[in-house]
């Protein structure tokens, strides 16, 4: 009994011990985390990972008002994609503005301990675009479990060890930073809408627009009924995003205008709007273009047959 009670003490000792040196791990490592690139957002021009297969990069484009927005490319041997990004660049861009390290690994490594972190030959490379001179770093091999990056400038000795969520957005840009939102303005300022096609307008009233539990489409007709065909119709309407650009030398085209969509305030100001079409290819498509997405960007083609075949009843009520 007297074994049992020294053993379990003994266990309770090891496992403090443990978590103490957890605990001093973790704040060690945080504290020695060091910035090996610094220089402000705005002189940032764009972002370069160019690895085996693919090269990713981010540019900044101007819309027709002449405002910049982020634009990524993807670029592989087999094919090209590339789309308008969202808000979250703002933070990537910040990220790299000052790329910070774990830690530093040093600089004296021999020729096997280079080849072993895989910086003898790197096939990966990350270029922080700038309005003056770039910076181009070198990026090895991967950590066993936590996955970081090896890293360290072009032509530079020294080796820093990055986190892996550093270049994780990078790696994936188009499930983490593509603009797949169409709607800018948020619905509670929504007071009315106006759907245009080729031949008719209608317009509709968003009726206790402040509660999400109480709110409801109705018609200038009925202003306190609420109306199902039209609640469905913008429910539908208002739930499409963006699943596909085009790339920046060939853009997607649209062949017919299906409809025109205005929101407004209770100023009556257009707050956001946008316009849905079929696409000019063989296959049959739907495209969208708005405020968010800036410019034609494919929707899903069976929202798209839905909206088109029950906008004729909306527009005739």
């Amino acid at each position: 009994m007297k074994e049992v009670k020294f053993l379990s003490a003994v266990l309770i000792v090891i496992l403090m011990m443990l978590y103490l040196d957890t605990r001093e791990d973790k704040v060690s490592e945080s504290d020695t985390e060091i910035t090996i690139a610094e220089t402000n957002t705005s002189d940032i021009t764009g972002l370069r990972l160019v690895t085996r297969t693919q090269t990713i990069s981010m540019a900044l484009k101007k819309d027709a008002d002449g405002d910049q927005y982020p634009w990524f490319r993807i670029e592989s041997k087999s094919s090209t994609r590339a789309f308008v990004a969202n808000d979250k660049t703002e933070k990537l861009v910040a990220k790299y503005a000052r790329l910070q390290a774990i830690r530093s690994l040093g600089k004296d490594f021999s020729p096997q301990e280079i080849t072993k972190l895989k910086l003898q030959s790197p096939m990966r490379r990350l270029v922080i675009q700038q309005t003056s001179e770039n910076k181009i770093f070198e990026l090895g091999g991967r950590t066993h479990g936590a996955r970081d990056h090896y890293i360290r400038a072009k032509d530079g000795s020294e080796v820093f060890l990055i986190a892996k969520k550093t270049i994780a957005d990078l790696e994936s840009p188009e499930s983490r930073l593509m603009q797949r939102k169409v709607m800018s303005a948020k619905l509670e300022d929504v007071s009315s809408a106006i759907i245009t096609d080729k031949n008719k307008t209608i317009e509709i009233l968003r009726k206790n627009r402040l509660s999400k539990k109480d709110a409801f489409w109705a018609s200038k007709q009925e202003p306190e009924q609420r109306d199902e065909t039209l609640g469905n119709y913008m429910s539908k309407l208002l739930s499409v995003t963006a699943r596909k650009y085009g790339i920046r030398e060939k853009p997607l085209e649209s062949e017919s205008l299906l409809l025109r969509l205005k929101l407004l305030n209770e100023s009556e100001d257009v707050i956001d709007e946008f316009e849905i079409s079929r696409g000019a290819t063989k296959r049959p498509s739907y495209l969208i273009r708005s405020k968010a997405t800036r410019q034609m960007a494919e929707i899903r083609r069976t929202l798209g047959e839905q909206l088109e075949q029950d906008l004729s009843s909306v527009l005739n009520l």
